[in-house]
């Protein structure tokens, strides 16, 4: 409502004698009381304001007094005028904003599903209780996919062991991939031998997969990489706050990324094809690693790339090299990429790309 100031005796005054001489005549009004004409022009337009005069009907320069409750009602009308406006306003927005609702919700919805789909898991300890969780209360399939460069995290795998076994033994159905290099481990080694004979599946693969272990259609472990020096910090949002490392590992619930998951897993066990446990002594493992680095010699890769791609250091790729050209008898990468073309090694596609 506007702001109004309170009428003064003067203009208690100056109104009743408009009333009773039934206009405000301003130079009557100032002989009567005895006022300035511009004291009473100013008490005039005060009246005009309060809504006490009006212009007369048959002459608009002509101004007559109204009663205060005419006056009243004709401000109240006006400030109800404005807060009907107002509210309308208010409602037209309300109208709007309500359509934005259902997308709200909807994304809110989606939002906490990746929440509670996509868990990161950065504590060693962590790690490790989920995945014996896990590996007591899966009854279906277990796949595992493991590099030489093994993390700490994923050391995780390896303490896990008695609770493969075991789930192996009540008849969960366990595939397990390896790299080459996992096999230099005693440990490893032994782990996959135990797991075998318990009843588990496993192939040997020189170019690592991804690092993961998939429990069922419920859960997947998949591990991140140690961040290599001066690259760019990987950080994720938590509950809690911006986490500035990338986490070790993150555990998968959601249905469709874990399908993909064992979609992939599966594509690289049928292109792994059969690897007999007791076909994993030195010189097999040796002789599919050699093959593995015939191979992405013969697709133009470099030593240190080779070596990183298999697990392997690059002195111990060196050695490989020199030891392949001296088993096909060859004194230069080019004649060994045609001698394991030949002897079919490597198909025409590779040995293409050596020359």
């Amino acid at each position: 409502m506007p702001e109004f100031a309170d009428p003064d005796h003067l203009h208690a005054l100056a109104f009743r004698q408009a009333v009773r001489i039934g206009q405000f005549n301003s130079k009557q009004i100032a002989e009567t009381l005895r006022l300035p004409c511009a004291k009473v022009d100013a008490i005039r337009k005060g009246l005009l304001h309060l809504r006490l005069l009006q212009p007369s009907a048959h002459d608009s320069e002509v101004f007559v007094p109204v009663s205060p409750e005419a006056a009243a009602t004709e401000l109240v009308r006006m400030s109800e005028d404005e807060i009907r406006n107002l509210q309308e306003d208010i409602d037209r927005t309300k109208r709007r904003l309500n359509k934005l609702l259902p997308a709200y919700v909807e994304g809110r919805s989606l939002r906490e599903q990746v929440e509670q789909s996509l868990e990161p898991l950065q504590a060693a300890d962590h790690i490790r209780w989920m995945l014996k969780e896990q590996a007591e209360r899966c009854r279906s399939e277990i796949l595992i996919s493991r590099r030489g460069d093994l993390l700490p995290a994923a050391d995780s795998v390896g303490a896990m062991h008695p609770e493969l076994l075991e789930a192996a033994r009540r008849g969960t159905r366990i595939r397990a991939v390896y790299q080459h290099a996992a096999l230099g481990d005693q440990t490893t080694r032994g782990h996959i031998e135990e797991l075998a004979a318990a009843g588990a599946l496993v192939r040997i693969r020189a170019e690592p997969a991804g690092q993961l272990i998939i429990f069922g259609a419920q859960v997947a472990i998949v591990f991140g990489r140690e961040p290599s020096p001066g690259s760019v910090d990987a950080g994720y949002a938590t509950e809690a706050g911006y986490v500035s490392e990338a986490p070790t590992a993150v555990a998968v619930r959601d249905a469709t990324v874990i399908g993909h998951l064992r979609a992939t897993f599966d594509q690289t066990w049928d292109d792994v094809g059969s690897s007999a446990p007791e076909d994993m002594g030195d010189a097999r493992t040796l002789g599919l690693l050699q093959l593995s680095i015939i191979r992405l010699l013969a697709q133009g890769f470099k030593d240190d790339v080779v070596a990183r791609r298999l697990g392997i250091s690059v002195r111990t790729c060196r050695r490989h090299i020199k030891e392949i050209m001296n088993e096909l008898d060859a004194s230069s990468r080019f004649q060994a990429g045609v001698r394991a073309t030949l002897n079919g090694s490597v198909t025409e596609t590779d040995h293409n790309a050596l020359m």
